[in-house]
């Protein structure tokens, strides 16, 4: 009987070392969380307004098979919760037998976001469409940062207003925008 209760006191023992050792490994892990318990958490920020294409200009237009290839550069102007300027980079290719522009644009915003202040945005276009079509809309990945932030997000663009292009490179190109970025603490 003894050598029974010996065995019964190994197997306790032995169980309550394996809870007590399942204990602080389940304690180290929610202790190791990956963000600490006073840091700040990511926030969203809703944007929405209107934008402005003033100025676009049309260079380096050349024969390309059935299509005329071209570069683009200009310059936005922003209003609502993004106020301020974005220049615009890149070009694309217009097809005059089916009117269908394609366009691939890099633009830079500088100015102030609503809610985080000054901000860098940076976004890539990819646009198929037919020539002044009204109400086009394209939606666009950002990504920035404002002081010690990083911002990213997506937001919806849609031309109310195609506008013209005169020969000085004006285009009055209106539209409006809305959307939503996430605010983080830069790592």
């Amino acid at each position: 009987m003894r050598n029974h209760m010996r065995g019964l006191s190994a197997a306790a023992l032995i169980a309550g070392v394996v809870l007590m050792m399942t204990t602080v490994a389940i304690a180290a892990d929610a202790s190791a969380s990956p963000v600490p318990p006073d840091a700040p958490r990511p926030r969203i920020v809703t944007v929405a307004g209107v934008f402005r294409l003033d100025h676009s200009t049309i260079t380096n237009v050349r024969p390309e098979g059935s299509v005329i290839r071209y570069d683009e550069s200009g310059t936005t102007y922003w209003t609502g919760d993004l106020r301020g300027t974005s220049t615009i980079v890149g070009g694309g290719t217009y097809d005059p037998a089916t009117g269908v522009v394609v366009s691939d644009l890099h633009e830079t915003f500088d100015g102030t976001v609503r809610g985080v202040g000054a901000s860098h945005l940076e976004w890539t276009e990819h646009t198929t469409a037919k020539l002044a079509t009204p109400d086009l809309s394209n939606t666009v990945d950002v990504s920035g940062q404002s002081h010690a932030r990083e911002l990213s997000g997506s937001m919806r663009s849609t031309i109310t207003d195609p506008g013209q292009q005169t020969t000085d490179g004006a285009s009055n190109v209106v539209g409006s925008y809305d959307g939503s970025l996430v605010v983080r603490q830069a790592s």
